[in-house]
């Protein structure tokens, strides 16, 4: 893998790479399960991606923008025989609504409260038809040496989020991703987003949705490329981080997400996170 170019803020909240992986002998290559609090898109130059989000199974091909929600649960799978070249933008949108504001940008619901997986994966007609693939390719190729580096990435941001916008404003009914999902795993995945904070066992959820334990984990693993308990400890982990980094004591944090024993979290959250909740919150 090779990184052409990279930039991150000092405070975290705007990121870009700009990578390339070459093809291998491999027939293919998983990476994640894994979740970002920021929103997080993807703009596939070139290869053919399988994404496993919430769910749902979604392949992104060469010239498709794939765009993914804060804190949802992802993980790709690649054709690995294929070059993966991609540009992946993340950013906190609580830092950059003023400056829409002071710019004169409009963006509305159809962008903060974006629900429809219509828009998962956004066509290359579409990236193009909206002027996405310039702005992307711009991001792609900032020098990060120039002194005004940060503000073109920033500025480039600004003109991504209006055009999003604008396209899932006026393309919200038309289908343009290809698809699978199962019954069975989506509602899964819905009881444990609405149970994040009690305690969530494989009885409960099999009980919830009249299905056995092995057929849940099966077919779970199958569409979200990783474990039913994985996943729960991920959304969980991810919740308490947030809470900690609104200022709550990572003990408290532990409690309101369901955790009889903050070793076990403290254990998951290092794991999960990479770092200890106390340093997370510094």
């Amino acid at each position: 893998m090779k990184i052409s170019t990279h930039y991150s803020s000092k405070n975290g909240s705007f990121y870009f790479h700009h990578t390339v992986t070459e093809p291998t002998s491999d027939v293919s290559a998983i990476y994640g399960p894994e979740s970002h609090r920021w929103f997080e898109i993807i703009y596939l130059i070139e290869g053919e991606v399988q994404y496993f989000i919430e769910g749902e199974q979604y392949l992104a091909r060469t010239g498709d923008l794939i765009f993914i929600l804060p804190n949802e649960i992802h993980a790709i799978q690649r054709n690995s025989k294929m070059k993966y070249e991609r540009v992946v933008v993340s950013f906190d949108f609580n830092v950059i609504k003023d400056m829409l504001d002071l710019g004169g940008f409009t963006v509305d619901d159809s962008f903060l409260e974006m629900k429809n997986a219509v828009h998962r994966i956004i066509p290359t007609r579409l990236v193009e038809k909206y002027g996405l693939k310039d702005i992307l390719y711009n991001i792609g190729n900032l020098d990060v040496a120039d002194p005004a580096v940060s503000y073109r990435f920033v500025s480039a941001v600004l003109l991504l989020v209006t055009g999003l916008n604008n396209l899932f404003s006026k393309e919200s009914s038309e289908p343009v991703f290809l698809v699978a999902t199962d019954p069975v795993v989506k509602k899964a995945v819905d009881y444990i987003n609405n149970h994040v904070t009690e305690q969530i066992t494989l009885d409960e959820i099999s009980e919830a949705l009249h299905v056995s334990k092995s057929t849940l984990c099966h077919k779970f693993s199958e569409y979200m490329n990783t474990s039913v308990n994985r996943y729960i400890a991920a959304k969980k982990i991810y919740y308490a981080m947030r809470l900690i980094k609104n200022g709550m004591r990572a003990t408290e944090a532990s409690e309101s997400v369901g955790y009889e024993h903050y070793t076990t979290f403290y254990h998951n959250y290092k794991q999960i996170i990479g770092v200890s909740p106390s340093i997370d919150k510094k």
